[in-house]
């Protein structure tokens, strides 16, 4: 089903343009979709397929991205501030083409070009409103309330031959019109079942690559069929078919489901499963064992429907046979193996909701001792307010773990400092953060530390050690002036040169693009990479230094047009257009005007390179026409 954004007291179309140009975009897609779909996508957008990109009227973007077919595709942010998404593709919601579109905003914004806003009668927007319109029929309450009112209307000759016409059209309704006049009738009621595993044994085998690609799959037939074994009561027998789905699909997703649209088609049933399972007349607690078993066959992540109806409200009580079942099978399963946290993930669930906290404890605390997930342990502490049971066993897990898991040390410490902070402890939580830093020196780090300092007037005295370990590599606690009691525990680090990257990163951010050049030439005339972004640098020197811009945008294009790749033409045009737009802001046109010349001769015989150069010069002619 499409979902529609709620803009009411949320993001303003203004800031929803820097959260696309910033430069965290990125790995915010990334977080969201996933680093598979996020690559395919970037693909996408680094091969030209995004097209006539706009801004809706209520301030979502709207463009259409070429795949097997063309598609219409709007992102957005939600009330949260997350990204979000409708697409006319298989997936919907998540998926390659919305980042695509996404990339393909902040190219176009961190040029200053401008995004066109569309018309109210956009046929991509129309085109989305129908499908989810159409997608909503089986739940919009006004729509059915009109129909009921429509219906009302009708004379019961006129209702029988509108059913006839409607029949007509639907194999689905004329099954159901059947069974519904004639319920005994079980030759009727296997052939609507058994219609539904013709299709299961289609959607099962190899793809049919030719419909594949073009956006259907047979498992969307699966779904349509077995959505119209709900209202015809069949409660019981979807379920089977849908442990039967489950069980033959997974293969079949496995080997060929690069694109993800297997697995939508599956997820599709799986959300039939959850509809039925709320209606079927089954004891609650056999409902629950039902959606876990289901959810621990599934390999493929298929059954969120089914974890959201495990998430809902069920009585304490129903819950107990399977949090029974779910701590009886962890015998199954290896310590610190993916399926074994799957269980305990499932168990912990059962178990909280049955109000069972005892063994709860106890499953956390055997998991952090064996399998070293202090994480589950601790969060479940802090949740209960036990925060010095927690200290103690973040202390454990920072000796017991060491190097053998790096993120569940960073987790652990993160919870510690906000142990700490929620104490006013702020001299053992900046003491933590600037183990962080001197661990990983980064801007983010950084900027930690400066508003942890302020909090107790500690920054003046440690911003210059923070300095003093990026340029000469002196740990800030060992320094006399460290303004703390606590200290790290580290007495010495490996590298011993200056922190380049984030010396440039970090002078970039307070705005002082003469300490980011001076620390790039140091870099170069050493010798030590990895070098820093050039065409970064650029763009925040472009002010301070025009000619250093220049001169790393022109090395840039060259480059790429050396390759004589028309695949690299685009991307040089790229690096011109900011020398382009640069010089015109410099009042320099001429020197514009003879460097594309100067291009047009060298590389005359690179007819696709003209070409793209008539392009730009077209674009940036049009830039000094506005101004």
């Amino acid at each position: 089903m499409f979902m529609e954004p709620s803009f009411a007291g949320q993001y303003t179309p203004s800031t929803f343009l820097t959260w696309l140009k910033a430069e965290n975009m990125p790995d915010a897609l990334k977080e969201w979709t996933g680093e598979i779909i996020y690559k395919r996508g970037l693909d996408y957008w680094k091969k030209n397929k995004v097209i006539d990109i706009s801004l809706t009227p209520d301030g979502r973007l709207l463009g259409s991205v070429a795949g097997s077919r063309k598609y219409s595709t709007v992102f957005f942010l939600d009330s949260a501030g997350k990204p979000g998404a409708i697409c006319d593709c298989p997936y919907e919601f998540d998926c390659k083409h919305a980042v695509a579109l996404a990339w393909a905003a902040h190219d176009m914004l961190t040029q200053n070009r401008q995004i066109p806003v569309c018309p109210d009668n956009d046929r991509r927007l129309l085109k989305l409103e129908f499908m989810k319109n159409e997608a909503d029929q089986g739940c919009a309450a006004p729509q059915i309330a009109k129909l009921e009112d429509a219906l009302n209307m009708l004379s019961r000759e006129e209702l029988i031959q509108l059913l006839i016409q409607s029949a007509s059209l639907s194999p689905e309704v004329l099954n159901l019109c059947l069974i519904k006049a004639a319920p005994s009738d079980e030759e009727r009621k296997q052939a609507m079942i058994n219609d539904v595993r013709r299709s299961m044994l289609a959607a099962a085998n190899e793809p049919d690559w030719d419909e594949y690609y073009h956006g259907c799959t047979e498992y969307d037939t699966v779904s349509r069929k077995m959505q119209a074994l709900l209202p015809a009561g069949f409660l019981e027998e979807i379920l089977e078919l849908a442990d039967e789905i489950l069980q033959e699909s997974q293969e079949t997703i496995a080997s060929y489901d690069t694109l993800g649209e297997l697995s939508a088609g599956v997820a599709h049933c799986m959300a039939v499963a959850a509809q039925a399972l709320r209606e079927v007349n089954w004891p609650e607690q056999k409902k629950l064992l039902w959606a876990v078993n289901a959810i621990m066959e599934d390999n493929c992540g298929l059954c969120e429907p089914l974890e959201a109806f495990l998430g809902e409200s069920h009585e304490p009580a129903a819950w107990n046979p399977a949090a029974d079942l779910l701590l009886d099978r962890l015998s199954q399963y290896q310590f610190d193996s993916y399926a074994r946290l799957r269980v305990v993930s499932l168990a912990a669930q059962a178990l909280g909701a049955a109000a069972r906290h005892d063994e709860l404890l106890a499953l956390y605390e055997n998991e952090a001792i064996h399998s070293g997930e202090y994480i589950m342990l601790v969060d479940y502490l802090l949740d209960r307010a036990e925060r010095e049971k927690a200290e103690e066993w973040i202390a454990r897990g920072l000796r017991e773990l060491a190097a053998k898991k790096p993120y569940a040390i960073t987790q652990l410490r993160e919870r510690l400092r906000r142990i700490k902070e929620e104490r006013n402890d702020y001299d053992a939580a900046l003491a933590l953060l600037t183990e962080d830093f001197v661990d990983s020196p980064s801007v983010e780090n950084f900027n930690n530390c400066r508003h942890c300092a302020k909090k107790f007037n500690a920054w003046d005295a440690l911003r210059p050690l923070l300095m003093d370990f990026l340029t000469k590599r002196k740990i800030p606690w060992l320094q006399s002036a460290w303004p703390c009691r606590n200290r790290g525990l580290c007495s010495a680090v490996k590298d011993n040169g200056p922190a380049y990257d984030a010396l440039i990163t970090l002078a970039i951010a307070e705005k002082q693009p003469g300490e980011a050049l001076k620390w790039y030439d140091e870099q170069l005339s050493r010798g030590v990479g990895p070098y820093y972004d050039e065409n970064r640098l650029a763009d925040a020197v472009k002010t301070f230094a025009p000619e250093r811009a220049l001169n790393i945008w022109r090395q840039e294009a060259e480059k790429l047009i050396a390759r004589t790749d028309t695949k690299a033409y685009a991307e040089a045009v790229v690096f011109l257009r900011k020398a382009g737009r640069l010089l015109k802001e410099r009042k320099e046109s001429a020197r514009w005007n003879d460097y594309i010349a100067e291009l047009r001769v060298t590389h005359r015989r690179k007819r696709r390179l003209l070409e793209e150069l008539d392009k730009l010069v077209a674009e940036v002619d049009g830039w000094h026409a506005e101004t």
